[in-house]
């Protein structure tokens, strides 16, 4: 059997093939997310793009599909959770542009309301696109945390357009949002572009040391979602010397980095799993949690495979 996995996210949608009997993923392809410039798409334009994502494939046996959460649906159109008008989630994006049929349901990771007939916490089928079964869509965060090994002794950090702090206590998991990252960081590659820099190229090249000597005082909170928002972001402590791209872009990265710490150094951890695309993305990031966080051993889950990927496969396993 071939899998289709769609990870449809706010700045990137991904997708790749897996091959159930060989247990292997290939053919994996990675569009820009209609989410990166608009915070909401109607029904008509989102099947439009995941009618494309599924052509750009073949031999797929079935579709699974994980989404970003904390949107919802007003009338036929989906806003996500970059919105200021998201209200409280109904449906979920996906899920949403199956509702007027009868295997319609929303999984409990976007949805959860025991009481009502559309819930479920079983992967299902939910529709067909170009014929092909579609299955039970489920949540961007829940599939990275499958793919954690998370216990009693450490603690997860995702960071991806959105980031969050997760951990166990006494097998309860506990989720921590709204933490800036990556939307955060599109502002700053919205500025650069418009004088034909490639911030994100930049970041690639940005080392441990770049970090450690950055001088400037970043407030990364520039989106009313984020947990410490106030009235938007700003860039302090700059003097007539200091005030480069490499200070700037280092200052960056290590407000990122920092902005973890009062919520953990009281959880009396010993391990930090790094995760999320922005992990892959700035190379040196590890690197740096290693400096700031020396009582912690740091692991990069990342691999080849986005995290997203592997924890859908042990879901549908």
């Amino acid at each position: 059997m071939h899998y289709l996995l769609i990870d449809f996210g706010a700045s990137r949608i991904k997708s790749v093939v897996y091959d159930t009997d060989l247990c292997r993923f290939y053919d994996l392809q990675s569009v820009e997310s209609p989410f990166v410039n608009v915070y909401k798409i109607t029904k008509d334009r989102l099947m439009k793009i995941l009618v494309s994502v599924v052509k750009n494939h073949k031999q797929i046996d079935k579709i699974y599909i994980c989404s970003i959460l904390g949107g919802s649906y007003i009338s036929d159109e989906y806003h996500s959770w970059k919105s200021i008008d998201a209200k409280e989630k109904n449906y979920c994006l996906i899920s949403g542009l199956f509702v007027n049929q009868p295997t319609f349901h929303v999984h409990s990771h976007h949805y959860d309301f025991t009481n009502s007939e559309t819930y479920s916490e079983e992967i299902r089928i939910l529709g067909h696109i170009n014929n092909i079964p579609v299955y039970s869509s489920l949540g961007d965060t829940n599939c990275v945390i499958e793919s954690l090994d998370l216990d009693d002794t450490n603690i997860a950090i995702n960071i991806g357009t959105g980031s969050q702090i997760i951990h166990k206590q006494k097998e309860k998991l506990i989720i921590q949002r709204f933490f800036p990252a990556g939307r955060s960081l599109l502002v700053y590659r919205n500025l650069f572009s418009s004088i034909g820099f490639d911030f994100f190229k930049f970041l690639t090249t940005l080392t441990l040391k770049d970090v450690i000597d950055s001088t400037l005082a970043i407030d990364l909170n520039v989106f009313k979602q984020s947990n410490k928002y106030t009235v938007g972001g700003s860039i302090l402590k700059i003097n007539e010397e200091n005030f480069t791209i490499n200070n700037l872009v280092g200052s960056i990265v290590k407000e990122l980095v920092l902005q973890y710490k009062p919520y953990i150094d009281n959880t009396q951890r010993n391990e930090i799993l790094l995760c999320g695309g922005i992990v892959k993305h700035i190379p040196c990031l590890t690197e740096c949690f290693k400096h700031y966080y020396s009582n912690y051993t740091i692991i990069n889950t990342e691999q080849t495979i986005d995290s997203t990927f592997i924890g859908m496969v042990k879901l549908i396993k």
